[in-house]
């Protein structure tokens, strides 16, 4: 009877309930399985893991080969984060039963987010071999989470291959919709990217993450009106900002010179792009004038995450949170201003932001467009990469133009020196580009074969961490044939082993060819930096217009062009003089560490000014509307 009571209040969502009669019961009986795993179900169902271990180990103890236990363990371990447990306990699951579907798919996704995707797509490839005759929808799922490893991998190719795979036996299969769109988007495919991103959307509306993977693939487009891009990240906004949560009463005190509270939320605390540029800014911060929070949606945290964490005053431990608990914390925190780095990444906590738990809400660095969010109030920029009264009607948030720049770059602590390159005269030139290469659009391809036919002797340099993938290289020495042009004369390189290694291939390029519409940013700063001269082309956005600030922060308006043409003519007529390309690797770290771009103090006053007026305009606002 007792059992039938407890399924009964399993089934009618009274979990409390079931779980105070259930353990009663267990007390009664400790030996009867089947009231364990009962429990175990209403434990997992109220999200207390806890308990579900605990009483997975008492089946256990009482039966040894129990193959479910060991499953539900093994779930209950991972969402604690507990990833060695975890696997462990699916792996011994496995070992007892290896036809377990469920619990192989579970080890895949311990590998994963462990990082070790090429031990995830070997169980994957052997729990397809080992279950040829399982259900249609189970091996779609399958299918899909081995391509999503080995996006991860850089094997684009391929897992173009397993989604299209999975798409034949479940068509509506939202994983496999997804990561197809991903591995489109790393091939550069961007149109047929954009459109898995819009079926993915249409099948699972209410996931914002994919809805964001469609914004942030809209940026690499060559012909998007920018009015077209900036109302789709309103509808984001609309469709995933408005919160039942909204905190809609602040109760931080407002005094208008008093010590800020400044949170930085981001998945980035880590080896990232984005490290590069908060670095400087905590360090620099006046900590007489502002406390730091961190808020660190880091996966894998490394040494970077750990350096970030002794430059905050307070590091908050994110990844575990749910958005409400997040927002509950913020609020707990007594933020003042809270600042989005990430936008639309992956990673990012925007519907946080919704929720409004900060006074003030800000975004920078991350994202090169608007968030979409009328509860976030400011982004920050400068007048180069949104000129004033231009770009203003694209944002949601105000523009806030920071003085001297809105980037400030920190170089690698071990950055090699510049290396001395053979007299450029006397030997054909090098071109480079290290950017990602989604942002290689086939107008970018048209320009730099145009000049690499108008300088026969030219040779080009590319290196992306997507260029690992084999069918990315034949898709490129295709493309660039197709254009008249010997793909031998481009070299192209994947991965390589660390950061060192990659800044020393600088010295095998003279000249460094930005992309558009959607530019560099790391990359044209570790160019500069080795002495290489960047040429980019300034667009009609914010994404297409970052090589502008970069380089009118160094004096270098000569390397901006308006349009292909001059961007074209300005490649190769400085390909021509091969004293003034001497000049540049001689100088040109020097102009960096004497610009604004590499003035950590001088970037934090201008910040800390800019949350200041901020803040003061918050407090007046708060004064008169209690009066």
């Amino acid at each position: 009877m007792g059992k039938q009571t407890l399924t009964a209040l399993i089934q009618q969502g009274h979990y409390a309930e079931g779980l105070v009669l259930g353990e009663k019961l267990c007390k009664e009986s400790p030996d009867d399985v089947t009231l364990w795993m009962i429990l175990i179900k209403l434990y997992g169902a109220s999200g207390k893991y806890e308990g579900v271990i605990h009483c997975c180990d008492r089946v256990i103890a009482l039966e040894p080969g129990n193959v479910t236990a060991y499953y539900n363990r093994g779930l209950a371990l991972r969402l604690l984060g507990r990833f060695p447990e975890a696997e462990q306990a699916f792996r011994s699951a496995l070992s007892l039963d290896p036809s377990q579907i469920a619990a192989a798919s579970e080890l895949g996704k311990i590998l994963k987010d462990t990082g070790r995707n090429t031990e995830a797509i070997k169980v994957y490839n052997k729990l397809l071999d080992d279950n040829p005759t399982a259900p249609a929808l189970k091996q779609a799922s399958i299918y899909a989470s081995l391509a999503f490893s080995q996006v991860l991998c850089h094997l684009f190719e391929a897992a173009e291959e397993s989604c299209r795979s999975a798409l034949q036996l479940d068509p509506n299969c939202v994983a496999a919709h997804n990561n197809l769109a991903q591995a489109l988007k790393e091939r550069g495919l961007l149109a047929q990217s954009i459109e898995q991103q819009r079926e993915t959307i249409r099948l699972a509306p209410d996931i914002a993450e994919f809805h964001s993977n469609l914004l942030l693939d809209l940026n690499y487009l060559t012909d998007l009106d920018p009015c077209v891009c900036a109302h789709e990240h309103r509808q984001w906004g609309e469709r995933h900002g408005a919160c039942r949560e909204k905190i809609t009463k602040h109760i931080n005190t407002n005094d208008p010179n008093r010590r800020l509270r400044i949170g930085y939320v981001s998945p980035d605390f880590r080896e990232h792009s984005v490290a590069f540029f908060i670095t400087p800014l905590l360090s620099a911060h006046n900590r007489n004038h502002v406390e730091i929070f961190c808020y660190s949606n880091v996966l894998h945290p490394d040494s970077t995450t750990q350096y970030l964490a002794g430059l905050s005053d307070q590091w908050r431990n994110i990844r575990e949170l749910d958005d409400v608990r997040l927002a509950e914390l913020i609020q707990l925190d007594k933020i003042d201003i809270l600042v989005d780095l990430a936008g639309h990444t992956s990673g990012n906590r925007l519907k946080v932001f919704g929720m409004k738990p900060a006074p003030i809400q800000v975004t920078w660095l991350g994202y090169p467009n608007t968030t979409g969010l009328r509860e976030v109030d400011y982004r920050l920029t400068d007048e180069w990469a949104d000129p004033p009264g231009i770009t203003d009607e694209l944002h949601t948030e105000n523009l806030v133009r920071l003085p001297n720049g809105f980037l400030c770059y920190r170089p690698f602590d071990n950055t090699p020196e510049i290396s001395a390159k053979p007299e450029a005269g006397n030997r054909p030139v090098t071109f480079g580009c290290f950017n990602n290469s989604a942002k290689i659009n086939n107008k970018v391809l048209d320009t730099w074969c145009e000049i690499l036919t108008y300088l026969p002797e030219a040779r080009m340099l590319l290196k992306s961490r997507q260029l690992h993938d084999p069918g990315l290289r034949r898709r490129f020495r295709k493309e660039i044939a197709l254009r008249s042009v010997n793909p031998d004369r481009i070299d192209m390189l994947g991965i390589v082993d660390n950061t060192i290694e990659h800044l020393a291939l600088y010295g095998r390029v003279d000249i460094a060819l930005d992309t558009f519409p959607y530019n560099g940013t790391t990359t044209t700063c570790e160019a500069l930096w080795m002495g290489v001269p960047v040429i980019t082309l300034a667009g009609n956005c914010h994404a297409s217009r970052v090589g502008m600030t970069l380089l009118h922060g160094l004096g270098l308006n000569e390397l901006i062009a308006s349009s292909p043409e001059e961007y074209r003519e300005t490649a190769t007529n400085l390909a021509a003089r091969p004293k003034q390309l001497a000049i540049y690797g001689t100088n040109l770290r020097s102009m960096m560490r004497k610009s604004p771009l590499t003035n950590a103090t001088g970037f934090a006053h201008d910040i800390e000014e800019a949350y200041r007026s901020m803040w003061h305009h918050w407090c007046k606002r708060a004064t008169t509307n209690s009066c």
